[in-house]
């Protein structure tokens, strides 16, 4: 890269090189080459309309959302591994907590009122 191309030192968040202010592309708070703004997934090209963020702020594509599982709670992409599977549903780990005190429960100790999991402090019952 030129001294011409320099822009106050901001540099890519994937590559670390020094972006040219004609030439930055934002995306999820950071400056990137466009180049490097692709789907984390399948590398492809992303543009604006065709992006959609997964829970560890990573972009995925449309496509390869569409085939991704989502958590039952934030109804974000799940990752292989930060997954689990309960009450028939998938949810990031962080995600399957108690319905009225948001912890996660002890041991996977849970109660179920409503299609709701409450931890044994909150139950219902």
């Amino acid at each position: 890269m030129t001294d011409d191309e320099s822009n106050d030192g901001e540099s890519c968040a994937k590559c670390n090189y020094e972006i040219s202010s004609s030439a930055a592309a934002l995306m999820l708070n950071n400056v990137y080459h466009p180049e490097h703004v692709v789907c984390s997934k399948c590398e492809k090209c992303l543009d604006g309309f065709s992006m959609f963020v997964k829970k560890n702020n990573q972009p995925i594509c449309l496509l390869c959302h569409k085939f991704t599982s989502v958590c039952k709670a934030c109804n974000l992409a799940l990752d292989d591994d930060d997954v689990i599977f309960e009450m028939g549903e998938k949810w990031h780990r962080s995600c399957f907590v108690c319905t009225a005190c948001k912890q996660p429960f002890m041991n996977f100790v849970y109660f179920i009122q409503n299609c709701k999991p409450y931890c044994l402090k909150h139950s219902p019952n």
